[in-house]
């Protein structure tokens, strides 16, 4: 079992979730920790069984389905054939106040090794949350008499955001304050766009997001965001207008929900795991996105293609290891040399695509010729130094992501065929 092999499971034992890996015929072929604490089914025990017969309860055609759904799409997805909220019969066994019986649960599917049909199962327990809506149900049954009661646990409880019909800022829940390290003071008073700009650490389309709320439809979608301490925080946030009846908006409503869990269990699926940077996968993601909003908005981009000069040789003299490590620094130089906002990916081996949003393709050339040359300036240990090799093209109207990787790869056969260490554009 390769190191990254141990690495992996290594993580997902240590999460506080169950996770599994299916083939299509659901026979289980990973089976962590968690799993083995909850359900009482030993690994191998698990290991020699499918899910099915282990667990009658489960509908295998309807989940068959769903992954082979999830492999298609190359995309997680919730699960959400769930009678009684439950997979699995998982009993709580539990004395005290006991809603539930059994564990109550939410499963994301996302695919694992997409050329051999694979799957990881994620269970959450969503026991704890089940109850605290039953519970806050009941409470908002007792509390309508006493409405500030009733608001007190809104606030305690809701990452809740109020606007005026403006989008601006008048009141956020302490259950926000409390998630994003932010005061009072500093977001009422602000707009909603600026809100979404605060630590957003992905690029967020503001226009899309009024052009929903002011024709009376809510927008829903996902921040990557910094709190004010620094950390990292993902949300999933629905923006909601209130109309008046003459279909003017009254107030916005911005309810969110922190999904870091979720996020770090699709960052598995996502990363190359020898570099840390974004996979082939999540590039080509990316890029369609990016194609997307360059059709709809006439913005402009650019793409590139980077290869490493006569890599093999080094691997071939130095051993595969001090190759690793020339990959790694070379990613380490090109984070250096972009924007924030520029894309960096592995293509495979030593591949290298870059994206470059509203950016045209001479000021492309330029930025990757101080990567060139701050790659072939860098003295790598052992390896001495390395050169890379770039071909970019920029996006043209009717462009497809086949039609644009195609013209960066012939520009990068272009720079290898003129003797390497160089740049062409197309």
């Amino acid at each position: 079992m390769s190191g990254h092999s141990l690495s992996y499971k290594k993580l997902l034992n240590a999460l506080e979730c169950g996770v599994m890996i299916l083939d299509l015929e659901l026979n289980i072929l990973f089976w962590n920790d968690w799993l083995t604490a909850y359900t009482d089914v030993s690994i191998s025990k698990a290991l020699k069984s499918q899910l099915n017969q282990l667990f009658p309860e489960v509908r295998p055609e309807g989940l068959k389905r769903q992954m082979r759904a999830t492999l298609a799409l190359q995309a997680p997805m919730f699960y959400g054939s769930l009678p009684d909220n439950q997979l699995l019969e998982v009993p709580l066994n539990r004395i005290m106040n006991p809603i539930f019986k059994s564990m109550q649960q939410s499963i994301t599917l996302a695919p694992y090794d997409v050329k051999n049909g694979l799957v990881a199962l994620i269970l959450n327990d969503q026991t704890s949350l089940k109850e605290a809506q039953h519970r806050l149900e009941a409470k908002v049954e007792e509390v309508k008499k006493m409405q500030s009661g009733y608001l007190d646990i809104i606030d305690q409880q809701i990452l809740l955001i109020k606007c005026d019909y403006r989008g601006r800022i008048n009141k956020v829940s302490s259950a926000f304050l409390q998630v994003s390290k932010y005061t009072k003071d500093e977001l009422v008073g602000i707009s909603l766009e600026e809100f979404i700009k605060l630590g957003q650490l992905d690029e967020v389309n503001t226009e899309e997001i009024w052009e929903q709320v002011n024709s009376g439809v809510a927008w829903n979608g996902e921040l990557a965001k910094t709190r004010k301490d620094g950390s990292k925080i993902w949300l999933s946030a629905v923006v909601t207008p209130s109309l008046l009846s003459s279909g003017k908006i009254n107030e916005i409503n911005v309810i969110l929900a922190d999904i870091s869990d979720k996020k770090k269990i699709e960052l598995i699926s996502t990363t190359d795991p020898l570099t840390g940077i974004a996979n082939r996968k999540k590039f080509a993601e990316a890029l369609e996105r990016e194609i997307q909003v360059a059709t709809r908005y006439g913005t402009g981009f650019s793409v590139a293609i980077c290869d490493l000069d006569h890599f093999k040789k080094i691997n071939d003299t130095f051993g595969h290891q001090i190759g690793d490590q020339v990959l790694v620094g070379t990613c380490r130089i090109f984070e250096r040399e972009i924007r924030e906002t520029d894309y960096l990916a592995r293509w495979g081996g030593e591949e290298f695509v870059l994206l470059f949003p509203h950016v045209d393709l001479r000021t492309t050339q330029g930025i990757l010729e101080k990567i060139r040359n701050a790659l072939a300036l860098h003295p790598f240990e052992q390896a001495g130094q390395v050169t890379a090799s770039f071909g970019a093209t920029a996006f043209k109207l009717g462009d497809k992501d086949h039609s644009l990787l195609e013209r960066a790869d012939r520009a990068l056969y272009k720079s290898k065929n003129d003797g390497r260490n160089r740049v062409t554009i197309f």
